[in-house]
């Protein structure tokens, strides 16, 4: 009897330690309630650090006028976009004083200086420039007159080279004007020689592409002085090619193609060459498109 009173004290007794044992400590739960951690700060703008923002403002600098931002400048737009939430507009807003700035203009002559003349700078027209007045003075002196038309026109042509940062930023030629003189220049010809590799390397500089094979024999008949047709368009000469090469729908597309390739690293869709083909096409305002591309997300990487 006594021994099954023991029992079942022990069963009780180890039943209420087991049952209190389950039950939380209060203090436990209002620790874990209350407790903060201090400086646990959440990321700004939806995950978008403070690098990215300036990692994002260097690259506009970089990519649109060949430079790294200064740190006032760094400092001032990272502010100015932080104000702004990082909206699409104020980026944009940034872009526009970069593709003013006539430093954007002569990273546009440079990339297509590199892309198309094997990077030739003014100092190397300038020095063209030089050479062939030594030739001019000396046939001159000597009485060789009939080289003179050729250097002339050869000046003629470095002359507007050289001045074609001006002309655009100036608005005196248009984005085609440019082009056609990284076409018709002394420096091109060197790079292209033969009537032959000039048309394969105009295709290639402006569309993109290689021509056909009926676009070869026609192009180059007209470069080389006959009569024909490209393009829809009737020629007769060099210059009569490259004026309707970059007057063509596909100079616009090439140029299209070039922008995206060089600001988001690929190729446009369908849709997106067929709407900015659209507004190109009706207005030309190439640099509005290109603040478009630097104002994107995909862009910007955030």
């Amino acid at each position: 009897m006594h021994r099954i009173l023991y029992l079942a004290f022990i069963f009780t007794l180890s039943s209420a330690i087991f049952f209190s044992s389950c039950k939380k400590d209060p203090l436990l739960i209002d620790n874990h309630l209350d407790t903060t951690i201090t400086g646990n700060e959440p990321p700004p703008y939806n995950g978008i650090s403070e690098l990215q923002i300036k990692l994002y403002i260097n690259k506009l600098y970089v990519d649109l006028i060949g430079r790294q931002p200064t740190t006032v400048e760094l400092d001032d737009h990272f502010t100015y976009l932080k104000s702004n939430n990082l909206s699409a507009t104020s980026r944009g807003v940034i872009a526009d004083q970069l593709l003013t700035n006539s430093d954007f203009y002569n990273r546009l002559f440079d990339l297509t200086s590199a892309d198309m003349t094997n990077g030739i700078d003014t100092v190397d027209i300038n020095d063209e420039i030089t050479q062939f007045y030594t030739f001019i003075y000396y046939d001159s002196i000597n009485g060789y007159t009939q080289n003179l038309p050729y250097y002339y026109a050869e000046l003629l042509r470095f002359n507007n080279l050289n001045t074609c940062v001006d002309d655009l930023k100036n608005s005196s030629i248009s984005i085609r004007e440019f082009y056609r003189r990284f076409l018709d220049n002394y420096f091109y010809d060197q790079v292209n020689m033969g009537t032959e590799n000039f048309v394969k390397g105009s295709f290639d500089d402006l569309f993109l592409r290689a021509p056909t094979t009926s676009e070869l024999q026609y192009a180059g008949s007209m470069v080389d002085g006959a009569s024909t047709t490209l393009f829809d368009q009737s020629g007769t000469s060099k210059g009569d090619y490259e004026i309707i090469m970059v007057n063509s729908p596909e100079f616009i597309e090439g140029f299209i193609r070039k922008c995206y390739l060089q600001y988001l690293l690929r190729n446009p869709t369908s849709g997106e060459m067929g709407l900015e083909t659209q507004l190109l096409n009706t207005s030309l305002d190439w640099k509005t498109m290109i603040k478009k591309l630097v104002s994107t997300d995909e862009y910007a990487g955030f």
